[in-house]
């Protein structure tokens, strides 16, 4: 139970104290802001709103998925074994791996299409 309970504090503090400001930098880096104001529509708004967050939220999915059985373990003395099979958490790894990847690329490709802002000297 406590290796659970310190993955859980190492992941909210990684995502507390480091990817915020990275965040944020890259927002002002291209003007994000500005564009989100002027999207027509709400998809655009929120796929602008994502942008940075996507690989972010499909590591936090997948750790919380590959977790989630031995916390209900634990907690409700339920065994999900028989249900999900005892290969659970490998099979969520590599399907958090893959979408990760995919949208590390694919946030990697809109970071090199975005025009950062020029700062007025």
């Amino acid at each position: 139970m406590i290796w659970i309970a310190g993955l859980v504090v190492a992941f909210a503090l990684l995502l507390w104290l480091w990817v915020p400001p990275k965040i944020v930098e890259f927002r002002k880096s291209i003007g994000l802001d500005a564009k989100i104001a002027e999207a027509e529509t709400l998809w655009v708004r929120v796929r602008l709103q994502t942008q940075g967050l996507k690989t972010i939220l499909a590591g936090a999915v997948g750790m919380i998925a590959a977790i989630a059985p031995e916390i209900v373990k634990e907690l409700a003395g339920v065994d999900l074994s028989p249900l999900i099979g005892l290969d659970w958490g490998g099979k969520v790894a590599v399907a958090t791996a893959v979408m990760t990847t995919v949208f590390h690329v694919v946030g990697i490709v809109s970071a090199a299409e975005a025009e950062p802002v020029k700062e007025d000297a």
